[in-house]
């Protein structure tokens, strides 16, 4: 008896897997998201650099440094503007691809009190713009 009732057990559990129902494809879950609502207090513009890929002008400026160094000297004299070329090229290199542009810094008094800032590219917004946030983008409304 004690064997028949195990035997039982054990069938219904492997007859369990068969009862769970699949995961829909294709269903779209979208998840929640709250904005917050305020007020443009002031922008304020700066020059922000941006830095190039500067593994690669490494790269570049390295090899293009050590051609040109190979150009010059003779014997240990070679190796050596060979090495300081490839140097200089690299570091040449690293510091090319910056670029300058131009920042806004918008500063927002939320209605809860509260009070952010963000860098945007655009000159869009103006003291006194309703604006609204959501998921850490701006908008003006």
């Amino acid at each position: 008896m004690k064997y028949q009732i195990t035997a039982i057990t054990l069938s219904g559990l492997l007859l369990l897997p068969g009862c769970a129902t699949e995961p829909q494809q294709g269903v779209a879950v979208q998840r929640a998201s709250y904005a917050s609502y305020g007020v443009v207090t002031h922008v304020d513009v700066f020059n922000a650099t941006t830095t190039g890929d500067s593994v690669a002008g490494a790269a570049v400026g390295g090899v293009l440094g050590g051609l040109l160094g190979h150009q010059f000297g003779g014997g240990r004299g070679n190796t050596a503007t060979t090495i300081a070329g490839a140097a200089g090229g690299a570091y040449v290199g690293s510091k090319a691809g910056g670029q300058e542009r131009l920042v806004y810094r918008v500063a927002v008094r939320l209605d809860n009190g509260d009070t952010a800032s963000f860098d945007v590219a655009t000159d869009a917004f103006r003291q006194g713009d309703r604006v609204e946030v959501r998921d850490g983008t701006l908008r003006r409304l």
